[in-house]
């Protein structure tokens, strides 16, 4: 029998027609629907949705490309959205690699193997040395080869080098970083500190440039006390940018941490925590949004982790922990990562996420890091997906 004269398949084919006539109606119903909605009901819609979806729904129409490209959409979704704490994890083995990664900070604390996700960082410098120094809003900033700045949207994969500072590593020089965001302004902002020293007690020639992404160049920055960072990366919060600094005052120097507001663009002194003495070296470090201070004892062989509770109040500040070092480690170099509604504290070591049980003093092993076992993990940051794009609006 003909297979066109089979009733059967006549039947089989009556029966997809159906199921395809009706799919292609309630399609049609669905976009019927929506385009009766008004618009600011698109928008509170649109907003809600993750930053993929949202790609996806640029290709709709003309007017949804638009709405979801317009930087008051974009700072609506970034208000709105109730996007998922993500790590971001940069990888390394004996060649050099950009091997960047993500990782749901919610997967991590609840699963036994959870999934990686590749980032796709610029192919142009898949082969090159990069080192994150930021993440602001779903921005990341990345120095390349120790020379190149790199502003960097993970989500929607755009990308812009920023034009040289003129600052360059060499013998006596130390050069730190900071990025964040001038919220007054609505600016994303770079800063770069070219410290020449011959040791960390002075005296320093510091000189420090400044970049908005909305201005597109860099200029100096004036009035500023002579000091050089203790640490190479300044840390976000509040506003602000934060290091722990050596300051000259011309007869002798002090350490404390110093502080640069990113609408100001002036520099500020926040007292430590008193801590005692015979510290070996502290970290300044943000934990969900607190600045935080780590402190290295190396005679009593133990650290503490101090937060302020109450931005800006010295007051405030509160020892969370404090712990030995692991046997047979002369030394235990950290990354306090987040803080759980359980009081607990997610940290990185080596290759290994560490879970550190506040009440309890017990750690776990939350996470064993890359599979590979030739690669070895350098750093790890929170971040969290968004329409913010590196270049100007």
């Amino acid at each position: 029998m003909d297979v066109q004269t089979d009733p059967m398949n006549r039947e089989r084919k009556r029966g997809n027609c159906i199921h395809t006539s009706s799919s292609t109606a309630a399609a049609a119903d669905l976009v019927t629907l929506v385009r009766s909605l008004p618009p600011e009901i698109i928008t509170e819609i649109l907003s809600r949705l993750p930053v993929k979806s949202l790609l996806r729904c640029r290709c709709v129409s003309i007017s949804w490309n638009a709405l979801i490209a317009d930087p008051i959409f974009v700072k609506k979704h970034l208000k709105a959205s109730q996007n998922e704490e993500q790590l971001l994890i940069r990888y390394s083995q004996w060649v050099r690699t950009s091997d960047v990664k993500s990782v749901y900070i919610s997967d991590v604390l609840n699963e036994e193997f959870p999934t990686e996700l590749s980032l796709n960082f610029p192919k142009k410098y898949s082969k090159s040395d990069i080192w994150i120094i930021g993440s602001c809003n779903g921005l990341v900033c990345v120095v390349i080869d120790q020379a190149k700045i790199l502003l960097w949207n993970p989500s929607t994969r755009e990308s812009k080098k920023l034009p040289s500072c003129g600052y360059k590593e060499r013998a006596s020089r130390f050069i730190a970083y900071g990025f964040g965001y001038d919220e007054r302004n609505s600016d994303y902002k770079v800063i770069v500190i070219n410290c020449k020293s011959t040791n960390f007690t002075g005296p320093f020639s510091t000189q420090i440039k400044i970049y908005g992404l909305k201005s597109g160049s860099w200029r100096k920055v004036k009035n500023y006390p002579q000091f050089c960072p203790l640490g190479d990366m300044g840390m976000f919060a509040n506003g602000t940018l934060h290091w722990g600094a050596s300051i000259d005052t011309g007869i002798n120097s002090y350490q404390s941490i110093l502080t640069f507001d990113m609408s100001e663009e002036t520099f500020s002194e926040i007292s430590q925590p008193c801590f005692g003495e015979s510290v070996l070296d502290s970290v300044i470090w943000v934990l969900n949004g607190c600045l935080c201070m780590l402190i290295n004892y190396g005679d009593e062989r133990k650290f503490d982790l101090w937060i302020m509770k109450d931005y800006g109040k010295t007051e405030s500040w509160t020892k969370l922990f404090s712990l030995p070092f692991p046997e047979g480690r002369m030394n235990f170099q950290f990354t306090p990562l987040y803080i759980t509604k359980k009081n607990e504290i997610l940290m990185l070591f080596g290759k290994q996420l560490l879970l550190f049980h506040v009440e309890s003093k017990v750690i776990t092993i939350s996470y064993h890091g890359h599979k590979n076992a030739h690669k070895r993990c350098l750093e790890a940051l929170t971040y969290m997906e968004s329409l913010v794009s590196p270049f100007p609006e």
